[in-house]
């Protein structure tokens, strides 16, 4: 329910909300081109696409919360 609101009130200020999905799209696709010549320079050509979907799937373990000892997904 929160979630719909935020959206439609940040909708209802397209000067503002705009902007930020054009700025987030642009992160994902720095992101993605990152991690696509992250796997060219170690010689694996990987496509644009499976880069970013990679990324978004290494990005979303950071959702889930850090076991004892402080061990996170980059330790692993």
């Amino acid at each position: 329910m929160y979630k719909r609101q935020s959206l439609l009130l940040g909708a209802s200020r397209p000067k503002i909300f705009l902007p930020a999905v054009l700025l987030t799209c642009i992160a994902v696709i720095f992101d993605g081109l990152f991690a696509m010549l992250a796997f060219w320079t170690i010689g694996y050509s990987i496509p644009f696409g499976t880069s970013i979907f990679g990324y978004t799937v290494y990005n979303m373990f950071y959702i889930l919360p850090t076991p004892p000892g402080q061990v996170g997904s980059n330790e692993v």
